[in-house]
């Protein structure tokens, strides 16, 4: 007889019972401290103390009518949970502001320019800024030397005008000789070493003695006796007399009785023509015309006509009558006057 091994009854699977919910739940809320529920489990149920119902996990019995359709995790009373306890001093203002996120300010910074870039536009600025204060600073000067030494010069020049108009008063003749003096008297004619003896004006073909004058009783400049002639008057500079010596101041007349005076074209001079002054020793000085001008005869300043045109440098004035003739008084209602300054 043979005998068989019987076969190993197969494990059922495992069901899930109100114990593994219990489990599950009071691993999620367990908290330390909290007492662990009390199971009791039967061959063919489980109980958890507290409960109140039964749990089929097999074959159920019959429940009362009344509780039959609620849900099975409804018969466990549920176990209060205390709320995890908040420190008191979440709640204090210093921690509050410390745990407080930090405001960013994000401010925008334009990079600067680079060191040589701005070192070269400051250099040309401070350049600039000095070239033109020192250009305004030498004008300055130059202005007030100017004004310093054409006041200094007209009351020098002044000065002499009333010494020479006391001691050297003469009148003037009433009618000036219109006799023309002889080609030789030219190279005859003597006068000091250091005063003007001849004045040639090459562009009006004029070459005239030059005669000293002083003031008339009238308090007017002296005119010389001959139509051809030229009057030096001799209280102003002389030829050659240096930067500060003023202007030499020379008069002639513009008509005679019936001819044409020596000075009859001195108005058509202008910027840039030349004037020759000869010494008494031989010396030849030049002038170079500034300016010409025709101004009333009452109009006349005297502090000028004794002024250099460009102060510091010899100048060379020359003067004779214009405009209408006054036959009641006997004299032109205007004075022609030609600047010029004496060239280096």
């Amino acid at each position: 007889m043979d005998f068989k091994t019987p076969p190993r009854p197969r494990k059922a699977p495992r069901r899930v019972t109100m114990l593994d919910y219990t489990e599950r739940s009071f691993r999620a809320a367990h908290q330390p401290g909290q007492a662990r529920p009390q199971v009791h489990q039967t061959q063919n149920n489980d109980m958890v103390t507290g409960a109140t119902k039964w749990l089929p996990t097999s074959k159920p019995t019959q429940p009362p009518a009344a509780k039959a359709i609620q849900p099975a995790l409804l018969l466990v009373k549920a176990q209060p949970f205390a709320k995890p306890a908040r420190p008191k001093l979440q709640h204090s203002q210093v921690l509050a502001r410390r745990s407080a996120p930090k405001q960013i300010v994000h401010v925008a910074v334009t990079e600067p320019e680079s060191p040589k870039r701005r070192s070269k536009a400051q250099t040309v600025l401070v350049a600039m800024a000095i070239l033109v204060f020192g250009l305004g600073l030498l004008v300055n000067i130059e202005t007030l030397q100017t004004n310093h030494s054409a006041k200094a010069q007209v009351a020098a020049l002044s000065q002499k005008a009333e010494v020479a108009s006391t001691s050297s008063k003469a009148d003037d003749p009433v009618v000036p000789s219109e006799t023309k003096p002889p080609t030789t008297s030219f190279a005859s004619y003597q006068v000091a070493p250091d005063a003007p003896k001849l004045i040639t004006i090459t562009k009006l073909g004029v070459k005239a003695r030059i005669k000293p004058v002083g003031v008339t009783t009238g308090n007017e400049l002296g005119t010389p006796a001959s139509i051809y002639d030229t009057g030096w008057y001799n209280a102003s500079a002389k030829p050659g007399g240096g930067a500060g010596s003023g202007a030499m101041l020379i008069d002639g007349h513009v008509h005679g009785p019936t001819l044409p005076g020596v000075f009859v074209d001195i108005k058509k001079l202008a910027a840039g023509d030349t004037i020759e002054v000869t010494r008494g020793d031989n010396q030849i000085f030049k002038y170079t015309v500034v300016n010409t001008e025709t101004i009333s005869a009452d109009s006349v300043d005297v502090g000028k006509l004794l002024t250099s045109m460009k102060p510091g440098k010899p100048a060379l004035n020359l003067i004779t009558c214009g405009g209408k003739f006054n036959a009641k008084t006997q004299h032109y209602e205007d004075r022609t006057i030609v600047y010029a300054v004496q060239q280096s």
